[in-house]
This record gives structure tokens, sequence and C-alpha cells, in this order.
């Protein structure tokens, strides 16, 4: 409790003691000042979240919290931001508590050109492309994807470019040159990547290309181990035929070898269709196909979905998360889907979703899922959400993850999101 109180601490006198200054001195460039909290509460029912619960099992219900305040500093070349969080269930600590769970979920300084074209960011940091398919911020999770790493970009009006670095070690003090261990730390020993986008809003077409280089570590233990690099290429693609209608398009490849030395050969692809029906109204289509492990293929087939915003794909249930189906099941996933969106006023909107899961080795059925979410903005920076979902399992999803297809899975949660900008300060003011 006491480096959270420090750090609040820390921020608010900061802010303060450069507001004075910026009155005392308002021709200096001193920059701007803006401090952001957020206070995010969710109650989650779960009875058959994530995989079939077992006959008789009983749902589960807890509350979950995230905690965040962060400074962003912002002078003509120059920005640098610094935020905590703090994410917990209720009751996971004592009413005491000396632990100290405090952490920096963001930590980066970014310089840039005069033109404001070139930049370069260092430090702890979101990587978020295109539709997060496969480097998300993945904001359903409390704690968020965080990356240690280097953005070196380009911005311009119809052009955008962005390469990627990181190199992740778990330890600073071994001295025979493992510092990394496999597990302990980020998901991959290095990175490497470039992503480019071509195209604005005014514009009718749209596409982007994204590549990853990732150095995995495998071996047979900590002292014999070996960097196994693994790539990822793909492109996204939009185009607004008219005002009413637009189309979206995916397709990622994966080559080299994965953490234990296999070599690598899979595919996804995803294509969604939207349509405006009215002011109100819209409606999207869609289909995802990846690629599961081939029969007497010697080579690795199934894609892995890496580090993308994998909640807001594949149904809200998360029965389909990389970890516990990708990486495990090999069956791979076809997922037919339909949704809605109905906003009845500024403030309110609905929508209501459709799944239909089928492996995509074989084409065996999974199941179907349905999916209801209720967002009200009840002030600028206050928000409250609803959601109710339902799965539909079948005996292949049974044979394939555990429980049993014939008990009710559902799940339902409420979630309050406050985000206020508590404190901002602008040059000369």
């Amino acid at each position: 409790m006491k480096k959270e109180l420090l750090f609040a601490w820390s921020l608010i006198l900061l802010a303060t003691a450069s507001a004075q200054a910026q009155s005392e001195h308002k021709n200096d460039e001193l920059g701007d000042i803006t401090i952001n909290a957020q206070i995010r509460i969710r109650g989650e029912y779960q009875n058959g979240q994530g995989a079939l619960r077992n006959k008789g099992q009983d749902a589960d219900v807890f509350i979950s919290e995230r905690a965040r305040l962060g400074i962003l500093y912002e002078r003509n070349n120059l920005s640098l931001k610094i935020g905590g969080q703090n994410v917990g269930v209720w009751g996971s600590r004592p009413i005491a508590d000396k632990s100290g769970t405090f952490s920096i979920n963001e930590a980066w300084a970014q310089l840039e050109s005069d033109d404001h074209r070139w930049y370069a960011r260092l430090g702890r940091q979101q990587l978020a492309y295109d539709d997060e398919r496969i480097l998300g911020t993945l904001d359903w999770n409390q704690a968020g994807n965080f990356h240690d790493a280097g953005r070196f970009g380009y911005r311009a009006d119809l052009h955008k470019i962005d390469v990627l670095a990181s190199l992740s070690q778990t330890s600073d003090t071994e001295k025979d040159g493992g510092l990394y261990y496999n597990g302990s730390g980020a998901p991959y020993k290095n990175l490497q990547g470039v992503w480019y986008h071509y195209g604005n809003v005014q514009k009718p077409f749209q596409a982007s290309i994204l590549f990853l280089n990732l150095g995995q570590e495998g071996g047979a233990s900590a002292a014999k181990t070996k960097t196994y690099y693994q790539q990822t290429l793909g492109t996204f693609l939009q185009y607004k035929a008219n005002a009413q209608v637009s189309l979206s398009a995916s397709y990622y490849h994966q080559s080299g070898k994965n953490p234990i030395g296999e070599t690598l050969n899979a595919n996804l692809a995803a294509i969604d269709l939207r349509g405006i029906v009215s002011p109100q109204v819209t409606v999207t289509v869609g289909y995802d196909w990846l690629e599961g492990q081939s029969q007497g293929n010697k080579r690795v087939t199934a894609f892995n979905p890496l580090y993308g915003t994998h909640h807001k794909f594949h149904g809200t249930m998360d029965y389909f998360l990389p970890a516990n189906w990708f990486a495990k099941s090999g069956a791979g996933l076809q997922d037919f889907h339909v949704s809605a969106g109905y906003n009845p006023s500024q403030r309110v909107s609905l929508s209501f979703a459709y799944h239909q899961f089928l492996t995509s080795t074989r084409s065996k059925n999974l199941g179907a899922e349905f999916d209801t979410q209720l967002t009200w903005r009840v002030e600028k920076d206050v928000t409250l959400l609803a959601g109710y979902s339902t799965f539909f399992g079948t005996r292949h999803l049974e044979a394939i993850k555990g429980g049993h297809r014939k008990s009710w899975q559902d799940w339902a949660w409420v979630s309050l999101n406050v985000s206020p900008a508590i404190f901002s300060s602008k040059r000369g003011k």
C-alpha cells in the first residue's frame, strides 16, 4: 500500500510543481502535463465460461478491479509517459496488506522530428495494430498486454511504418551467459517486426502488412537451451464500398520453428462484411478460419494467434483462447458469426452476436454461442457495461476440452469504468 500512495503522491506533487513553474515562466517551453486515473470494477458470474462445466459443478462468482494512474508529459519533440496499475480480485489480499502489488505497466519516452513524421519510442508500452489479431492491447484482461520494446516509426497522410525491436532477459545476475529462461518473463527472447499501412479514413481502400520474427527459447533444460525463430507474415485489408457497406479481410502465415524445434507451416484467414442498415442499426457477417494440425503432416500446421486481443474474436466466453485451445488441441477453428449493433441514443448501445464453431480439421461441430452486451455512457468519463452469454457444446468439444456438454453453460458480468483526466496543465496557461 505504501508503494501505491508514494506513486500517487509523486504524480500529484510533480504536476503541481510543473503548473507552478509554468505560471512563473510562461515563455519557457516546459511542456503539457496530463494525469489520468482509472478505476474499473467488474463482477462476474461464471457457469461454464472458458470451458464446459462438469455435471453438478457450482458456478463461480467474483469481483475483480483495476486501478490505474498515469502521467503524460508532452513537449514539442518529446513525450514521456509513466503509468502504474494494481490488479486483483476482491478478497484475494488481507485487509491489512503489506505485500505491495503495485506495478509499472507503462514507462516510455518518445522523441519526434521537427515535422512530427519520424519518431522513436523506447520503454514499456502497448503494441496494437489493425484489428489486433496478432498484436493487441487485450484490454478486457484487467492487466492488459504490455511489451518492453523499441518502436521506430514514420507517419504521413497515406503512409505509416513502424519498426519494432525487443530483447528479453529475466535476470541480470547470471554469469554463464544464460540470462533468459522461458516461462518466467516475456514469452519471447527477442522480437523484431515491421508494420506498414497505406491509406486513411477518407480513402475507400486501406491495407496493412505485418511481419514478426520471434526468437523463442527451447531445449532440454535451462543449462542446454537453444533459440528457435518463428516468422508471422500477413495483411489486413479494408474496403469501404459506400457509406453503408464495408469489407475487411485478414490473412497471416507462420513459418520457421516453434520453441521445441518443429517446422511451422500454418495459416489464418478471416473476412467480415459490415452494413449500416439505419443510423441506429449495424449488421456484420463474417467467417474466421484458423488452421489446425493436419493428420500425418510432419510440419506444425496449427496456427498460433500470438499476442492479440483474443477476447474480441471467437465469442466472449473465451472457449478458444490460444493458451487453452490452439496450443493444446491442434483441432484449429472455424467461426461463422453474425452480429448486430443497436444505438437507441448517443449514450446507450446494445450488441448481439451468434457464433457457430467447427474444427478446421474435418469440420467437426464444436457448438454455438450467443453473446449480448449493453453499454451505457453515464457521463463522459463514466461507463457502465453489462453482458450475458450462453454456450451450447457438442460431444466433439467435450472430447477435446472435457466437461459435460448437457450442463447449462452461461456467463454474466457487470462492469463500471471510471476514467477521468484528474489534472491538466497546458503551456502558457
